[in-house]
């Protein structure tokens, strides 16, 4: 597990588990939005649907790739539960 400041409130969190890496971004203090990649290859790109603040957009728009679906923030908020 390592924890990356990237900007003020603007950090990440990555997990690396059995055939699988997850980054997740936190703006402030929540997760706002992640990328899952499998060794494979393959990779799982969300971001939250909730309007948070400007700041907190300009966090994501700048973290997260192109190519990614928009999900209920409740995945987000469990997302750390399920990699215990």
């Amino acid at each position: 597990m390592n924890l990356t400041p990237l900007a003020s409130n603007k950090t990440e969190l990555t997990i690396e588990k059995d055939g699988y890496e997850l980054k997740v971004l936190f703006s402030y203090k929540t997760p706002v939005a992640y990328i899952k990649t499998w060794k494979d290859g393959g990779m799982i790109v969300r971001k939250t649907n909730k309007k948070w603040s400007n700041t907190t957009t300009r966090h994501i728009n700048s973290w997260i790739p192109t190519n990614h679906l928009a999900v209920d923030q409740s995945e987000l908020d469990t997302l750390l539960n399920e990699v215990k």
